[in-house]
């Protein structure tokens, strides 16, 4: 079956900007004719997928503009605790002759990170009642067709989008002055199962999403991180090659928001990246001189997105000030050495841990929903230093999976470092050793920050201490409470500490008043209600 790829975008640009870039995999229709007794391919006539999103009017919104609103109608307006703001609706519209499967996946919502925890975001579809903001699909067969009952089927276009936000009430003057600059959503669009062959209309019911790398506004889809990363800097004026390579006049970028579709590889970064390793941030543009400031950059993964190695180095960096990644999937180490202001890992698999060296000062950083199956190359699945000189604000890992590891979490945030450590799973922790003969470590090392926040965590299949207080270790507190542990060791208390409050915790430890050091095992008196 011959395929073939069309990308479709819409810029919109406005108080809030709503960016839509369509991907589209194309099939092919083919009519047997039979004449005898055999059968022969008289004809071969291509079928045509072709995906627009429109107003309400019908009227294509590609380079139109699109703005949230209040009830007037006006777009002035502020956020503030209690108001909602809806977008102009929209359409996904079918305008080939081929029926096709959709999905609509919310690719970023840029602007400030913190505001963005204040806003709820909703859909409505039609009559149906508004629900919360979340990856959609649909199916929508040519005009002429009839749609079957009871399906996702819709017949030419979709009934009229809407998308809102609303600031949550419990919002407080922290928010004041903070604002939003634009919503990407990315529409996925490949055969569906209707046409018929000579045998049924199942031919293409393994049709898959189109593969490859995209960054909203850009045209195109790419097999490569640093192919679209090239075309993107080319669209800005960036130099790609040459004795001024990197030379541009950009000053602060926005937003770059790239979607990630199936397994895509992260290139050489040539053109990229500099020929010295410098601007090693593919996902961030590159090597730029002057310096260039990238605001937001959101890396959203959709068909089982996969960041697959090139060469020696895993560049998955961003250089940003603020960083999401959601539902990626890294098959090596993970290794932040951009330093941003507000990093967010959300739904990602990371298959030899997460390396971070320095943070930003005053760094916000959230690990949600992710799943850890291996380690980096100290034995951590999760190793997250702060900045040099100063502290983060706050560290968080909630609801984490996190097995198969030598070592499960290290932090060492700050003196001034909020940690939050909740909600996780985490086992077989084989430990490590220097010798030969002891294993050491812990399934949560705790080594520095104001607070840290223990609480309701499954430990379990342990070989070493289920946790260790590093030497030095000077928090104001350490709240464990509400988890069940299961390990061979309870804690390393390396740094004596003795300001520890605990209860709720379930706890079955095999060597009871032992810890496991780097050399051996010694008496431990630390305990836990």
């Amino acid at each position: 079956m011959n395929t073939k790829k069309a990308t479709k975008r819409a810029l919109l640009t406005s108080v809030t900007a709503l960016v839509m870039c369509v991907v589209m995999l194309v099939g092919t229709t083919f009519a047997w004719f039979t004449d005898t007794a055999s059968t022969a391919v008289n004809k071969i006539q291509a079928g045509n997928l072709d995906v627009d999103i429109v107003d309400k009017e019908g009227e294509s919104l590609d380079g139109k503009s699109l703005s949230f609103k209040d009830v007037n109608g006006k777009t002035d307006i502020l956020w503030e605790p209690g108001a909602t703001f809806k977008l102009d609706s929209f359409k996904i519209v079918n305008n080939g002759n081929l029926a096709f499967k959709y999905k609509v996946v919310i690719s970023g919502v840029d602007g400030s990170a913190k505001l963005l925890k204040a806003i709820d975001f909703f859909v409505k579809i039609g009559d149906a009642e508004k629900v919360v903001l979340a990856d959609w699909d649909g199916i929508l067969l040519p005009e002429g067709k009839t749609a079957t009952a009871g399906t996702k089927e819709e017949v030419k276009e979709t009934s009229l989008i809407t998308i809102s936000g609303t600031m949550k009430k419990e919002a407080g003057n922290e928010y004041q002055g903070l604002s939003i600059d634009g919503i990407g959503i990315t529409v996925y669009a490949t055969q569906y199962t209707h046409e018929y062959d000579s045998f049924n209309n199942t031919y293409d019911k393994d049709a898959t999403y189109g593969t490859g790398a995209t960054i909203i506004g850009l045209d195109g889809t790419y097999d490569s991180l640093t192919a679209a990363a090239k075309a993107w800097r080319e669209s800005k004026g960036v130099v790609t090659s040459g004795g001024t390579f990197g030379m541009n006049s950009l000053g602060t970028v926005d937003s770059i928001a790239w979607v990630i579709s199936g397994e895509v590889a992260t290139g050489d970064g040539e053109g990229v990246i500099g020929n010295n390793g410098a601007g090693e941030s593919i996902l961030g543009g590159g090597y730029f001189t002057p310096a260039v400031t990238v605001n937001n950059i959101t890396i959203k993964g959709v068909n089982d997105a996969k960041i697959a190695k090139t060469g020696d180095s895993y560049l998955v960096s961003a250089a940003g000030k603020n960083v999401v990644y959601e539902n990626i999937t890294f098959v090596d180490t993970v290794r932040i050495d951009s330093n941003p202001a507000n990093l967010t890992f959300k739904n990602c698999k990371f298959e030899a841990g997460l390396r971070m060296p320095h943070s930003a000062e005053a760094a916000n950083v959230t690990i949600e929903n992710c799943t850890f199956t291996g380690n980096e190359s100290s034995g951590y699945a999760i190793f997250a230093q702060g900045p040099k000189k100063g502290s983060m604000e706050s560290f968080t890992i909630k609801g984490c999976k996190i097995s198969d590891c030598q070592r499960g979490i290290n932090v060492q945030a700050g003196n001034n470092a909020v940690v939050t450590i909740d909600s996780n799973t985490i086992k077989n922790i084989t430990g490590k050793t220097d010798n030969g003969t002891t294993y050491y470590g812990a399934a949560i090392q705790l080594t520095s920050a104001k607070t840290f926040a223990v609480t309701n965590n499954t430990v379990s299949d342990v070989v070493v201490n289920a946790f260790h207080i590093y030497n030095g270790c000077a928090a104001d507190s350490i709240v464990i409470s509400d988890n069940n542990i299961s390990a061979a060791y309870l804690c390393w208390n390396e740094a004596n500490y003795t300001n520890v409050t605990s209860s709720g915790n379930t706890l079955n430890i095999t060597n009871a008043g032992k810890c496991v050091t780097k050399t051996e095992v010694i008496s431990s008196t630390f305990t836990l209600n």
